[in-house]
């Protein structure tokens, strides 16, 4: 009964199985070649995020930058009630 668990089944075979190998593998120009290219994609991607990522820090900062513009304002609008209610009381 066991020895029907360890048998290989027969209607595989082995012999009409081909293995493909990269090119990369037996040219070691082209393995160059697509290093190159994907140090070059990445060295792109990575330019794109830091431009996205340095475009973003600059809106950010012009938010920023505008709302400190209108505290000031406020600040100041207020500093001059404070002064004419000084002036007032005495």
């Amino acid at each position: 009964m066991y020895k029907y668990c360890f048998r290989k089944p027969a209607c595989i075979s082995y012999r009409g199985i081909r293995f493909m190998s990269k090119a990369s593998d037996t040219d070691p120009t082209l393995a160059n070649a697509s290093s190159a290219k994907r140090s070059a994609f990445e060295s792109r991607e990575k330019a794109k995020e830091d431009f996205f990522v340095h475009q973003h820090e600059i809106e950010q900062l012009r938010k920023l930058k505008e709302s400190l513009k209108l505290h000031r304002e406020e600040l100041d609008e207020l500093e001059s009630r404070v002064d004419k209610k000084m002036k007032s009381n005495e």
